[in-house]
């Protein structure tokens, strides 16, 4: 159970898209790794390739296509929220309020991210699984080098000090 709790932190960058790929399909923001990975679309469709499906696999396929269209149309959502506080921004306590709020209700998409793997996860063969963990060690690579290169952004935008 440990190494599926891994696995799934693992691809949700692969899974989701992250908010550098949300603000390069604006046409705002750097290119990063992640900004120019693949649209939701393409992301699913990879997924599903390295699975490889058996027919008897394939029944569980659409519930979790489905939540993890769901999580993505959440937290496009949210972004959108985010992007309205640069207009008005609000004082402390309001933003408290709505980083619990987003925090609920990723937890809420998780949770169904999670039932909807879980019979698929319990299908797949060892070979399937280690796929999936190849493909989500290069996820990993490319979102600790998104992190690394935003992380230097923000500090030439402070002068160099962190």
């Amino acid at each position: 159970m440990r190494k599926l709790a891994i696995l799934f932190l693992l691809m949700q960058p692969l899974i989701f898209p992250s908010y550098a790929s949300a603000q390069a399909t604006q046409g705002a923001g750097p290119q990063t790794p992640l900004s120019r990975m693949p649209n939701v679309d393409t992301r699913v469709s990879l997924v599903e390739a390295a699975l490889q499906l058996a027919p008897e696999q394939e029944k569980y396929w659409p519930a979790l296509e489905q939540a993890i269209r769901a999580r993505v149309a959440g937290r496009q959502k949210r972004i959108e929220k985010l992007k309205e506080l640069d207009q008005a921004p609000p004082d402390t306590i309001d933003l408290v309020r709505l980083r619990a709020d987003n925090l609920s209700q990723r937890g809420a998409e998780l949770s169904k991210l999670a039932d909807a793997w879980q019979p698929l996860w319990q299908s797949l063969s060892d070979d399937q699984k280690t796929r999936m963990e190849i493909l989500a060690g290069v996820v990993l690579g490319l979102t600790i080098k998104a992190a690394q290169m935003r992380r230097a952004e923000l500090q030439e935008e402070d002068g160099g000090y962190e």
